[in-house]
């Protein structure tokens, strides 16, 4: 594993066997504008050289938020995701979010997988059954 951007609202990891790339939302007590801020830190980070590659991401530590003004700012981010990507998967702690994630991604046509466990989130990564 190779930590390629850290900050106190996110990690971002290559693990280069795998070809996927986690970003981790950490809990933290930042304000919407400072968590999108490191959203596009991290979707600066240069991965071109890494080839091909999955995206998993990582909600499982924050509480979710369904308000549309933050699902309106992190849409596009999403979409970024999404085309960067061999396969999108969210990893999510509860029901409630795996949910929302459907529903994000019904609603922006984006193919987004659910998981609830790391081990699914990679074999999904990988395109393996699950």
């Amino acid at each position: 594993m190779k930590v390629l951007f850290d900050d106190p609202n996110f990690r971002v990891a290559l693990y280069p066997l795998d070809k996927v790339i986690v970003a981790t939302r950490k809990a933290s007590d930042a304000g919407v504008d400072d968590v999108i801020a490191s959203m596009r830190s991290a979707l600066a980070v240069d991965v071109s050289s890494f080839g091909p590659h999955a995206m998993i991401l990582d909600v499982r530590a924050v509480v979710g938020r369904n308000d549309a003004d933050f699902e309106a700012a992190t849409a596009e981010m999403r979409s970024v995701i999404a085309r960067r990507s061999t396969r999108f998967v969210t990893l999510v702690a509860t029901v409630a979010g795996a949910l929302q994630t459907r529903r994000l991604a019904s609603q922006s046509g984006f193919p987004m997988m659910v998981a609830s466990s790391e081990e699914e989130a990679f074999r999904m990564a990988r395109g393996e059954s699950v």
